[in-house]
């Protein structure tokens, strides 16, 4: 998606990504990269150790980063927005007490509590209109409606069918 982005693809025209144009935008670049991370813990140690000048890293790290005191500023601007899931497992003795918890789990109150405590933002989009996010932090936040509207929604089932095959055809380009 990123190197889709890169391209100049706009943000809605991203999925599905033509993978083999995105990976020429890698291409131009690859010379010039200095590493290529495969882990959080990794990117966040290549940034504060001054290795690399610029990084694509998960928004929460960055700002673990910059709460430890590294110059570190980030952007929303073509960044990739996922998404996670919550599941009950089929056959649970509990269903409805765990479609109850869920529910709860998910409502905008405690929703809007998420950002006092990590920088990943809330799944819920009504916890912005709770009040209880402070506005200095909103800035910050991935899901914040103004840095949604930046990002594009990375799209699973794309990645689903197509993951193995791109993969593979990126660690060969890197590689090379």
């Amino acid at each position: 998606s990123v190197a889709a982005l890169a391209k100049g693809i706009p943000i809605d025209k991203v999925y599905p990504v033509d993978i083999d144009g995105a990976l020429q935008s890698v291409d131009k670049i690859r010379g010039h990269v200095d590493a290529w991370w495969t882990s959080g813990a990794q990117a966040m140690q290549l940034v504060k150790d001054g290795e690399v000048d610029m990084a694509s890293i998960w928004n929460g790290r960055a700002g673990t980063l910059r709460k430890e005191g590294a110059p570190v500023s980030f952007s929303f601007d073509q960044g990739v927005l996922t998404a996670d899931c919550m599941v009950i497992p089929k056959g649970s003795k509990n269903k409805d007490l765990a479609m109850k918890a869920l529910a709860k789990f998910v409502s905008p109150d405690l929703q809007a509590n998420l950002p006092l405590y990590v920088d990943n933002g809330p799944a819920n989009e009504k916890a912005f209109e709770t009040g209880k996010i402070p506005p200095e932090r909103i800035k910050d936040i991935n899901s914040a409606p103004d840095n949604v509207k930046k990002q594009v929604l990375q799209d699973p089932e794309f990645w689903r069918d197509t993951l193995v095959e791109a993969t593979e055809k990126f660690d060969n380009l890197i590689q090379q």
